[in-house]
């Protein structure tokens, strides 16, 4: 439950920032990507992707403790749902997210 709540309490407040477009600099990779790769991205599905996918980390915190696994199960139901938002973010990102 404690790592579900620091999870929260960290993640949230960056989704809202990214959210509203003030979180740019948040997003791992644009913040130091040249001015012509930057361009090259549709901000509001990039950002609407990234925030996709700090809610579902956030849920897949909480999703344990819905379901009542306790030890193991917590990791075998948070590390494979993480992994899996992430691996399809880091995909649309680079296909969907990206201008024509």
């Amino acid at each position: 439950m404690v790592s579900a709540i620091i999870t929260t309490i960290i993640l949230l407040p960056m989704l809202l920032l990214i959210v509203v477009g003030k979180g740019d600099a948040l997003i791992a990779g644009y913040n130091t990507a040249s001015a012509e790769e930057r361009a090259s991205y549709n901000m509001k599905r990039l950002r609407g992707l990234v925030a996709a996918l700090l809610l579902v980390v956030v849920l897949a915190f909480w999703l344990p403790l819905i379901v009542g696994a306790t030890g193991n199960g917590v990791f075998l139901i948070t590390l494979p749902v993480t992994l899996v938002a992430a691996f399809v973010t880091i995909i649309l990102a680079n296909t969907w997210a990206k201008k024509n």
